[in-house]
């Protein structure tokens, strides 16, 4: 074979060898490039290691990813990690040259007052100094977008308070109509109906008018209302008293609440509690094993207790009865008295499923605001979650 032809040869293996060499690697993404040449800026990238090191290792992160997804060819997502990297690596130089640029303000201002040959040199900079303050201009804009952003949240914080005085102002809306309901019963136990039949119906009006108040979301003027109905129910039980009394006096009533106590006293899952508030005597039964967490339904099986209770308000019919909830202060105002005005209505349907009359009966919640105990211990929270059946003495 002639020399010519071997050297033919030999060029034509060597173009395939290139050839599968081309096809064994595809070429390096520009933006890996330009990635490689910015990282390699040794003094820039030292300083940066030490201004933003937790950058400048994501960009090392992003950099040897880019690098194998390059040889894997995987060329998309070679250029998005490069480019990640870059903008990465870009911030931490940012941050040296802005540490550079106030360095170099400072020292400027320093200068100014210096001879005319300081400022000529001074002068010779001034390209880098206009780029300064492009720098901080920048930074003074991104101050401005920070100002917004607070006056934003505190626009939001403002919302925030004016909703939970909303809510505190309809749970204090809701627990004077409660006790305007719970003054109306105490008139209804002098037949104030009778005895006071003005201030009664004006009582019975008010709350009415706070109960529509209420649903109109109107929380200032329920609160009005229902005051107005306290104190009107008030002067019913003080005017009707007296001949209530009179008509009264021919009746042991001390022997039929001395009876009713005792048998009280007698019944299983709970304790009695003989109290006085203003002119009415009250006699408390208080249950707090009948709701499970922060269920509103009876556990199954721990209505049993109410059996008794039910038999004993049967056999004095003439007592009327409040049944009210309570919970302990965990949770907000308004869904702890949502909460405790559930778990009465479920004692109060209880009671008239076993045969007790509805209109002796009334049921409210009471919330957080009368605890039997503290708050501090599980044992105490518990006592405080309770329903209280009060039997208002004659």
């Amino acid at each position: 074979m002639s020399t010519r032809k071997k050297n033919a040869l030999l060029v034509l293996a060597s173009i395939g060898a290139l050839t599968l060499t081309a096809c064994s690697t595809a070429p390096k993404p520009r933006e890996l490039e330009a990635f490689e040449t910015i990282k390699s800026q040794q003094s820039m990238y030292t300083q940066a290691l030490k201004r933003a090191p937790q950058l400048v290792a994501d960009a090392e992160r992003s950099l040897q990813k880019s690098q194998e997804e390059w040889h894997g060819k995987n060329l998309e997502e070679s250029r998005r990690d490069a480019l990640m990297g870059q903008t990465k690596l870009k911030t931490a130089y940012a941050l040296v040259e802005q540490d550079q640029a106030k360095v170099r303000i400072d020292a400027a201002n320093a200068s100014f007052g210096k001879t005319e040959e300081e400022y000529g040199r001074t002068a010779k900079d001034l390209a880098l100094v206009t780029e300064q303050v492009n720098l901080l201009k920048r930074l003074h804009d991104a101050n401005q977008t920070a100002a917004v952003e607070r006056e934003k949240m505190q626009k939001q914080l403002s919302e925030e308070q004016k909703k939970m005085a909303d809510e505190r102002d309809h749970g204090a809306a809701q627990q004077k109509l409660a006790a305007a309901e719970l003054s109306l019963k105490n008139a209804d136990a002098v037949n104030a109906s009778t005895y006071a039949a003005v201030e009664y119906g004006a009582a019975k009006d008010m709350i009415e008018r706070s109960r529509m108040e209420l649903k109109q979301s109107n929380w200032s003027g329920a609160s009005t209302s229902a005051e107005l109905a306290k104190s009107k129910a008030d002067q019913a039980v003080a005017t009707a008293r007296p001949q209530y009394d009179s008509a009264e006096s021919g009746r042991d009533q001390k022997a039929r609440n001395e009876e009713l106590s005792r048998e009280a006293a007698a019944l299983p899952g709970t304790s009695v509690r003989l109290e006085r508030k203003g002119e009415i005597s009250r006699l408390v039964l208080p249950y707090t094993k009948l709701f499970s967490k922060k269920m509103t339904t009876i556990t199954p099986g721990n209505d049993a207790a109410l059996d008794g209770v039910a038999a004993l308000l049967k056999k004095h019919p003439s007592f009327p009865v409040q049944v009210l909830g309570h919970t302990d202060n965990r949770g907000k105002k308004d869904g702890l008295l949502a909460l405790s005005q559930a778990r009465a209505q479920s004692v109060y349907n209880a009671l008239v499923n076993r045969g007790v009359e509805a209109k002796r009966l009334s049921a409210s919640g009471m919330g957080p605001d009368e605890p039997a105990s503290d708050n501090k211990s599980p044992a105490g929270r518990a006592a405080n979650n309770r329903v209280e059946i009060v039997l208002i003495l004659q």
